[in-house]
Parts: C-alpha cells; structure tokens; sequence
C-alpha cells in the first residue's frame, strides 16, 4: 500500500516551435541529391511530381565514388574518379546492381536512362544543382533534405 501526494507543473510556451527543417548549407559533391530533370539524348525525360527520387553519393577513399540511386528500385554502384577538378569530377563505371523489380511504368525511362547509358562527368553548378552526364544523358539534381512529418498526435 502506497500513499502520499504527486504535484505537477507544467509549462506551456507563449509561442510553439516550428516545424520547418533548416536549410542546411550544401556542401560539394557528395550527399543525398533529388532528380529535377533529365534528358536521353535531345529528349526530356517526365520527372513525375509525386515522386521523390534520389542519388546518394559517398566518397570512398580517395579515387572512388558510392553511386546509390532510388528511382523504383535501389541502383547501386561505384564510380572510378578519373580526374578531380574541384567542383567537377571525370568518372568511370562499370555497371550497377539493382534489385531488378519491374518499377512503376511513370518511372520505367528514368530508370533505364540511369541503368543504360554511360556517366562520364559529376559537376557543381551554383553550389546548389548536381549534373551527372554523359554523352548520351544529363540529369539535374538538387539537395535533398527530408522534411518530417510534424507531429499531430501523441
């Protein structure tokens, strides 16, 4: 048998906090990037709006690149840095593991684009935009930062 008395304070701020996540200063090449635009050749490829796809890019040692795309399926691989030229990078790869599910049709040319055709070149524009491309591809991308849902309930 237990008695006694429990008092309890609470204090609510005048204000809440925010939900928005702080933009974080890009830093070079590497990190997590989000598709914007491609084109096969001459030819746009649609980037569909309610879809978030991605490229993580990984420094490893000191001539190689973790290449890790999610498009609808995760695409991975390793590229050789040929040339490092600050804010752009000449690489060579050979191909990429993916875990070969049939992805949704709306995402069938970007993921082929990625998986078929040669990247030759990694480079910075403004700090804020990523051009992977090749001969026969370019593709745009920009930071990703995942956004949390806020909290509603507990």
């Amino acid at each position: 048998h237990v008695s006694g008395q429990v008092s309890l304070s609470v204090e609510i701020p005048q204000e809440l906090p925010s939900t928005e996540v702080p933009v974080k200063s890009p830093c070079g090449l590497f990190g997590v990037w989000q598709l914007k635009s491609a084109l096969d050749g001459e030819s746009p490829i649609p980037i569909p709006d309610s879809r978030i796809l991605t490229l993580k890019l990984e420094r490893e040692g000191s001539n190689s690149i973790k290449m890790a795309f999610k498009i609808g399926n995760q695409i991975r691989g390793n590229a050789k840095i040929v040339e490092d030229h600050g804010t752009s990078l000449t690489i060579d790869h050979g191909h990429f593991l993916s875990t070969r599910m049939m992805p949704p049709p709306d995402l069938q040319p970007i993921e082929r684009l990625i998986t078929t055709k040669k990247m030759t070149t990694l480079s910075l524009e403004d700090n804020n935009t990523l051009i992977l491309s090749g001969p026969e591809l370019r593709t745009e991308w920009s930071h990703h930062f995942r956004v949390p849902e806020a909290l509603q309930s507990y």
